[in-house]
């Protein structure tokens, strides 16, 4: 995942000691962006067998058209940025959506080190949630779920504020003069990432064969699945409704689509779920459309979206923040 590399993969329960998106310490002055105890359960623990993903096989035509853009980068053989994973040349991608705790860190230190009216403009507006819970950006259990409600100049605050931190702390522990200029990709970049190094006409959703998945869900989970979607079942029926449903046939992305009632999330996931392409990124389909350098387009579709509209060269239009948009970035190390 770049310098000071983060793994396994962090949950609400355990964040790390680092920041996954700038490699920051946390918690460890008054100083540093202090992370709170959180004892809820691990998002990760959900699915707790996945018996059938013969539709995303990591198979040896998919490595070897990795591993030929990597032995043929020339001097672009370079520090890979924290939670990225190489494109092509001297540019990475985010394995994950922008989520709440990472925008959390960008305006702990935003309110800490600039002015009370830049500080403002960049806070998420909360109040167009269609959720359930109003807490979504605060609220320790959706850590890493997809921050929302920004608008494209809040995006670019972020990479911008980004691109400085991880550029300066690298120059500060390495000694190397390395700059990493995060940014919006270009339309053309985030079908790149999408594509997962296919034909993208040919495989719009950048899969080889059949969109299908089969998992069982973890019977522990009632809990946290009653406070994540809207029923009235108590967690004891929870429970056994998923043992009595068992085997649940998917699609891989989190788009619209019909999922027994206790799976029936009211807002985004766990930036960390679903698929992961060839190149190693998370959720390019479904979960939250991600903007792009252009204002007013966002790719990918979302939770909301059917898989029919989530393709890799469809496009949504938005005027003003959503509670399905969310960003990734793109990183050019020089």
């Amino acid at each position: 995942m770049g310098f000071w590399s983060v793994e396994p993969r962090p949950t609400a329960s355990q964040p790390g000691a680092i920041s996954t998106k700038t490699s920051i310490p946390f918690n460890k002055t008054p100083d540093t962006f202090w992370i709170l105890k959180y004892d809820g359960f691990k998002e990760d623990k959900l699915i707790v067998g996945k018996l059938s993903n013969n539709n995303f096989v990591t198979n040896q035509k998919s490595r070897q058209r990795k591993a030929f853009d990597l032995q043929n980068t020339g001097r672009f053989k370079v520090t890979q940025p924290p939670s990225c994973v190489h494109l092509t040349k001297n540019l990475f991608i985010d394995e994950a959506e922008i989520a709440n705790i990472d925008y959390q860190e960008f305006l702990f230190y935003l309110k800490r080190d600039s002015t009370e009216k830049i500080f403002n403009e960049a806070v998420p507006q909360t109040r167009i949630y269609d959720y359930i819970d109003a807490d979504y950006f605060t609220s320790p259990q959706y850590r890493y779920f997809p921050v929302v409600g920004l608008t494209h100049d809040q995006a670019n605050m972020y990479c911008k504020w980004r691109s400085r931190f991880v550029s300066n702390l690298y120059q500060t522990n390495y000694k190397k003069s390395v700059i990493f200029k995060f940014r919006l990709p270009t339309e053309e970049e985030w079908e790149l990432a999408a594509s997962n190094g296919l034909d993208k006409t040919e495989h719009k959703y950048g899969v080889e064969s059949q969109l299908t998945i089969s998992y069982k869900v973890n019977s522990k989970a009632s809990t946290f699945l009653a406070d994540m979607v809207q029923t009235d079942k108590d967690e004891s029926q929870i429970s056994r409704d998923i043992v009595a449903t068992g085997i649940i046939n998917d699609v891989p992305f989190n788009v619209k689509r019909d999922l027994p009632y206790f799976l029936d999330f009211q807002t985004p996931y766990y930036t960390y779920s679903f698929y992961r392409n060839d190149y190693g990124i998370y959720n390019m389909i479904g979960n939250v459309a991600e903007m792009i350098d252009q204002k007013g387009i966002a790719k990918g579709g979302s939770f909301r979206d059917e898989l029919s509209k989530s393709g890799i060269t469809d496009k949504r239009s938005y005027d003003n923040p959503a509670d399905d948009i969310g960003f990734r970035c793109i990183c050019e190390v020089e």
